[in-house]
């Protein structure tokens, strides 16, 4: 039986310049592979060529066994979702996180929505739509508005998408980034019940952090664009288990003693509807000085929106019941929302998406003292600022570099960075490592545990464990729009 794809000392090319060179691989019918690697190490890019986005030299070396005496394309039967880069995002559009722009003028159906995403001949596109929608288990939300989709559900519909094309070969990058425990298990069953079927056949991105799912058979893993190994998953040696000789300060096993102080967001009896369903009820939260909280939930369970009141960024903030840093919101003795968010640094998948690409890394961080991305005025202080953070984090030699010419992992360093570098009162972070190497992980873990002042106060959503730091000394975990702090 023929295999999905083959190539044979093949060297690819993007404007005759080398992206692989004289690499080997070949997918079989009754294999699944996972592509490994760190942040930069060519992921993104080899599932490109096995898409055919690249030049293969020479051209003879490459071929697509599956296809031959078949009239299709291979852009027709081969689909790439990319679930960590921002221009790929639709469906996320309209999760949550998106409250600025739900109103009905944007909102659609989740059957309307994967209509307009089918190419192909109108008249089967109801049936496609429908197949696709059965695969993901989301036919009964088909006739639901995809603002009310969970992120989870926001996950299966962004791949449903792409299954209404019917491709043979679907390739997912980072198919799992910024998912919870149970939606990941369900992603997982789904993903590997397409792929044990061949309908269609699935390769995935990883990082070699995340846990290889049952399903994977063979494993590809990549350093700096070079293969360092392929083979069956049994025989493979996980990167994370390597010598890496990478000097990283050891995480503090226990948070320094801190002295908790005076109360910098405090909120009463907080409640947000959206047409009819309750996203957070009845909230009583004080953020004060010194105190490093790990807000926990599921993904739309309210962790993102009440964020957004707690950084001053949600449109019914002027009806609610907080102080910001001793005082109410509004006119007159109140506090402004340029005064808020001058006292909070903030990273999130959210500001990712829309931070100007073309701003260089340095800009990005000077960005920091302004309350848009605009770039505002260089000084002696903010150039100190950012220096020490380029020195901390062993940043020196990209800082000239656009954002937009670093892989999308360490774009959001540099903004979970941004969010740091003024030593804001707050810092909120809002799953500030998706994609995020485990190197940079620790040396970010490093500095939230030793150098965050007691002034200070942190809160950090995450879905892993391993990625909140050791200073952590408050908890609270959302459900379904109620917040339950821990003792």
């Amino acid at each position: 039986m023929a295999s999905f794809v083959k190539f044979a000392n093949t060297t690819f090319l993007d404007a005759r310049f080398p992206l692989f060179k004289n690499v080997s691989f070949e997918l079989a019918r009754k294999q699944n592979w996972a592509i490994i690697g760190n942040t930069g190490s060519g992921r993104t890019t080899f599932l490109r060529c096995i898409q055919g986005s690249f030049t293969p030299s020479p051209s003879t070396s490459f071929s697509y066994p599956f296809l031959k005496g078949k009239s299709d394309s291979p852009w027709q039967a081969i689909q790439l979702l990319d679930f960590k880069s921002s221009g790929q995002q639709r469906a996320a559009y309209y999760s949550e996180r998106y409250h600025s722009f739900r109103d009905k003028e944007h909102d659609t159906t989740l059957e309307k929505w994967l209509l307009g995403a089918y190419r192909g001949n109108e008249k089967f596109a109801s049936q496609h739509v429908q197949e696709a929608a059965s695969m993901t288990q989301l036919s009964h939300l088909l006739p639901s508005s995809l603002i009310n989709l969970s992120n989870g559900q926001s996950r299966r519909a962004m791949l449903a998408s792409k299954l209404v094309q019917r491709p043979q070969l679907l390739l997912l990058d980072e198919p799992y980034a910024g998912l919870d425990v149970t939606s990941r298990s369900v992603l997982s069953s789904l993903l590997g019940e397409m792929s044990n079927h061949c309908s269609p056949k699935i390769v995935l991105s990883l990082r070699p952090q995340d846990k290889i799912p049952d399903f994977i058979t063979h494993v590809l893993e990549l350093k700096n664009k070079k293969i360092t190994y392929q083979g069956p998953k049994e025989q493979y040696i996980p990167m994370t288990s390597h010598s890496t000789n990478i000097p990283v300060k050891p995480q503090m096993k226990k948070s320094k003693p801190i002295t908790i102080g005076k109360p910098l967001i405090s909120m009463e009896h907080l409640n947000c509807v959206y047409w009819g369903r309750k996203v957070l009820s009845d909230i009583n939260w004080t953020i004060r000085e010194g105190e490093r909280w790990a807000l926990t939930g599921s993904n739309g369970s309210g962790k993102t929106t009440l964020l957004a009141y707690v950084v001053g960024d949600h449109p019914k903030l002027f009806a609610s019941n907080i102080k910001f840093f001793g005082k109410s919101i509004g006119p007159g003795t109140g506090i402004s929302i340029f005064d808020i968010q001058e006292n909070i640094g903030h990273c999130s998948p959210e500001i990712h998406n829309h931070f100007p690409k073309q701003h260089t890394c340095f800009e990005a961080l000077l960005s920091a003292w302004s309350t848009t991305f605009t770039i505002p005025k260089l000084t002696e202080t903010r150039l100190a600022a950012i220096s020490s953070i380029l020195e901390e984090f062993e940043l020196k030699d990209i800082k000239d570099k656009p954002l937009s010419s670093i892989s999308v992992g360490m774009q959001r360093f540099i903004l979970f960075c941004r969010a740091i570098v003024k030593q804001p009162r707050l810092v909120v972070l809002d799953e500030p490592f998706q994609g995020v190497d485990t190197k940079y992980v620790h040396m970010a873990h490093n500095y939230l545990n030793e150098k965050l002042s007691p002034s200070q106060a942190m809160v950090i959503i995450s879905h892993y464990e391993d990625e909140l730091p050791a200073c952590v000394n408050r908890r609270a975990h959302i459900d379904n729009g109620k917040l339950v702090i821990h003792a």
